[in-house]
């Protein structure tokens, strides 16, 4: 069994573990990781993993943490009645070959773990759903499943947390507007007939990205306009905007901060795929709320009901789908030594937007 540990001190700093097999206790499960995905979001999961908790999930010794990923399993031993051996799961799982869970309540959709060294921060991660039973699961989609379930889920309940707002707004803006979270909230954006201010007008929908992905960016089709970050200058700011931060670049921030210093700017802040600009330090006080998915999936499956809310993100997942399934190709890739060379690349922001990586160990 393997694993691959990361310096919580310093991110580029990643080596492999080789772990010896334990024998199992009971309702102990021991899931053998078939596929994962890797993108900005998990990057977002390592720079923000002490503020966050997402080092707690798969928690490591001297300093080092185990990177989350979202993917597929079998289970390759179980002690745990209802979970038999080659059930196939889907869930958060480490940057390894294995995991050991402490399965319970354990229905016919799947089981939650409960192992004591998992430190979690949400039961939304805690999940493991059986791909036998899940209405969703696609064999020929897997990948698809893989690399943009979760960060999709996000773009839900983000799109509809703004949409939500009381507040009278002309513009949207969202920085990495390459990135899958973005794009994937502005399709649904688009996708919303009723996104219109106070006074029934269209609200611009404004992708900002580096210009090496601007060309990418446009042929999505799913902002109003593409601007690149060095000509923020260009985006009218008479009006009320909201940001929809996924870089975690303060400088950019700032830039759009003072941009917008004689209207209004609320900035919600989402992921950290510049860690290079999350790192710069500023002169003047960033000002943004952060938003936590979880917690919108818990307040609207509260008030909408399991059934509706998985219904209206099913809706909207296939919609997604259909819009960009001839514009990603999927690129695998295989064992612990090219793993560590792509996350060192998605650590630099150089994953290919137009890529998506599956990572077998």
């Amino acid at each position: 069994m393997q694993r691959l540990l990361i310096d919580k001190a310093n991110l580029n700093d990643i080596s492999s573990e080789t772990l010896s097999k334990v024998p199992l206790a009971d309702n102990q499960v021991l899931l053998k990781i078939d596929s994962f995905g890797l993108s900005a979001n998990n990057i977002t999961y390592a720079v923000l993993g002490d503020a966050f908790g997402y080092w707690g999930f798969f928690p490591a010794e001297n300093n080092k943490g185990v990177m989350p990923v979202w993917g597929f399993a079998e289970v390759a031993e179980s002690t745990c009645p209802g979970i038999e051996v080659g059930k196939r799961v889907f869930g958060y799982l480490p940057f390894a070959s294995h995991l050991l869970v402490q399965a319970s309540s354990i229905t016919a959709n799947g089981f939650m773990d409960t192992h004591p060294q998992r430190k979690s921060i949400s039961p939304v991660y805690d999940q493991y759903v059986f791909c036998d039973t899940d209405p969703g699961y696609r064999p020929k989609l897997e990948s698809w499943q893989i690399t943009f379930r979760p960060l999709f889920m996000t773009s839900f309940v983000l799109a509809d947390f703004v949409e939500s707002l009381d507040e009278n707004i002309d513009t949207i803006i969202l920085t990495s507007a390459s990135s899958k979270t973005a794009f994937g909230t502005a399709m649904l954006f688009r996708a919303n007939e009723n996104l219109c201010n106070s006074s029934g007008e269209r609200i611009k929908v404004i992708g900002l990205t580096s210009s090496r992905n601007t060309e990418f960016v446009e042929q999505l089709d799913c902002y109003d306009q593409v601007v690149e970050y060095s000509n923020i200058g260009e985006i009218a700011a008479e009006k009320p905007a909201v940001v929809l931060d996924f870089a975690g670049n303060k400088q950019t921030l700032l830039s759009l901060q003072k941009h917008f210093a004689t209207s209004s700017l609320k900035s919600i802040l989402i992921g950290a795929t510049d860690v290079e600009g999350r790192n710069v330090e500023v002169d003047e006080h960033v000002n943004g709320d952060v938003f936590f998915a979880p917690s919108q999936v818990k307040l609207r499956q509260k008030e909408w009901g399991p059934a509706m809310f998985f219904g209206k993100y099913q809706q909207a997942w296939e919609m997604f789908l259909n819009q960009v399934q001839d514009k990603i190709e999927e690129v695998n890739v295989i064992g612990f030594d090219d793993m560590q060379v792509q996350y060192q690349k998605a650590l630099k922001g150089e994953i290919n937007p137009q890529q998506m990586l599956i990572l077998k160990p």
